[in-house]
């Protein structure tokens, strides 16, 4: 169990919360606020005593070797010499290769990871508003941040979060996001609202102050994956953060709660009866308004 503080640490680890208390982090808030609490209990690695660590995704092997090469500079990749995943020896090395931790991809995704990465390092460093030359020379990633606080009426809670990267004066907090459609700032803002990732930022955010009393600033760099590569660096509004911190909030005075209580409420246990949404009532109007012309 590791104290309050800033760890070096393995994502198992980690994710296998090593705080001194089970500890509320940013997946289970989210699980918490935007599906229900007995999910959260149920993935939560210290609640639950069924608790099964959730597989790969074959959806996500590319963005998982560009991360690991772009702000760790660690090569963790396995290339499998074969032309798809159709067959059954190609899954079989793959999954060999997630046996023994390691992030499996095809020889060609595997040259595509390594254009990626040259182009997003080329990009954050042309930025000149985040000041960086070299992330590996500037920062840290991948740091494991565990605090507690206690809440209004006395509560105390156990937190933790792990920082895509971090400057080395921790005064700049990059979270690093590929993504198969747009990189366009106002485009990517319905997926901040859609995915929950001011909750994120406002979470990090708090950690970071926490342990080091330093105000951050919090920057997404959002990269395609399809070349050329191109990148956005994204930052929260005012008004987007105060939203992050009202749910936030919510997010806490719910794990508090349930913590405290020992109930993790599911769906109710009566007879639900549903409206049809607007946009379901505004369709089914037009149909019934073009009838017979």
């Amino acid at each position: 169990m590791l104290k309050e503080g800033i760890h070096k640490i393995s994502a198992d680890e980690y994710h296998g919360d090593p705080a001194e208390q089970p500890s509320l982090s940013k997946s289970i808030m989210q699980k918490l606020l935007f599906e229900i609490p007995k999910k959260a209990f149920i993935a939560h690695p210290r609640l639950n005593p069924d608790f099964e660590k959730r597989a790969d995704e074959a959806k996500f092997d590319i963005g998982t070797a560009a991360h690991s090469l772009l702000l760790e500079g660690e090569d963790n990749c396995e290339i499998i010499f074969e032309d798809s995943w159709r067959s059954k020896a190609s899954q079989d090395k793959r999954d060999d290769a997630r046996e023994e931790g390691r992030t499996p991809l095809l020889e060609h995704q595997y040259d595509k990871t390594i254009i990626m990465v040259e182009a997003a390092h080329d990009q954050i460093k042309a930025c000149k508003d985040l000041g960086i030359e070299n992330l590996h020379e500037d920062g840290d990633a991948e740091l494991a941040l565990i605090w507690n606080e206690k809440d209004e009426i006395g509560r105390q809670s156990w937190h933790r979060i792990r920082p895509d990267w971090m400057s080395n004066d921790r005064k700049v907090t990059l979270d690093y996001k590929t993504t198969g459609t747009s990189a366009d700032p106002n485009e990517f803002s319905r997926m901040i609202f859609n995915m929950g990732y001011e909750l994120q930022e406002g979470y990090y955010k708090r950690g970071i102050k926490a342990i080091t009393s330093i105000d951050t600033k919090f920057i997404f760099v959002v990269q395609e994956n399809k070349p050329p590569y191109l990148c956005s660096f994204i930052g929260l509004s005012p008004m987007f953060q105060e939203i992050g911190k009202q749910k936030m909030d919510q997010g806490i005075f719910l794990w508090n709660s349930c913590i405290e209580s020992g109930v993790w409420p599911a769906y109710p246990d009566k007879v639900c009866y549903v409206e049809p949404p607007g946009w379901a009532m505004a369709k089914n109007e037009e149909k019934l308004a073009n009838i017979g012309e």
